[in-house]
C-alpha cells in the first residue's frame, strides 16, 4: 500500500526461509461447522494454529476459542501478510544461489 500511510518502516529480518520451510501446506475439504458449509471441493491452505507457531503476527483469533454461547470462534490468517514473508524467503533463496554461483565461478577460475 501507499508509503504515505506507513511509518516506522523496517526490513523483515533474515531467517524467514527456515520458518517457511517449517510450514505444512495442506489439501482439505470443508466440513459443516458454524458459518462454514460442507464442501467436497479440495482446497489448499494451512492450519491456522500451526501457522501461528512460525508467524504469530499474521493470525487472527485463538485456537479452540468459543464465544459466550459456546459457538466456535474460528482462527484465520492474513494472506497478504504471509505473501510478504514468502517474498522474503525467495529473496533469501536468491542470495544463497548467488553465493553458490560465485563460489562455483571462483573454483573454476582457481
Amino acid at each position: 500500500s501507499d508509503y504515505r500511510v506507513k511509518e516506522n518502516i523496517t526490513n523483515v529480518s533474515d531467517g524467514i526461509l527456515e520458518k517457511i520451510n517449517a510450514l505444512r501446506p495442506i489439501h482439505y475439504t470443508g466440513k459443516d461447522c458454524g458459518i462454514y458449509k460442507q464442501s467436497s471441493q479440495q482446497r489448499t491452505s494451512f492450519v491456522a494454529h500451526e501457522l501461528q507457531e512460525q508467524f504469530p503476527d499474521i493470525i487472527r483469533g485463538e485456537k479452540d476459542a468459543v464465544d459466550g454461547d459456546g459457538n466456535a470462534v474460528f482462527q484465520g490468517y492474513k494472506h497478504e501478510d504471509l505473501t510478504s514473508y514468502i517474498i522474503k524467503a525467495v529473496q533469501e533463496l536468491s542470495a544463497k544461489l548467488d553465493t553458490m554461483q560465485t563460489e562455483i565461478n571462483n573454483l573454476k577460475q582457481g
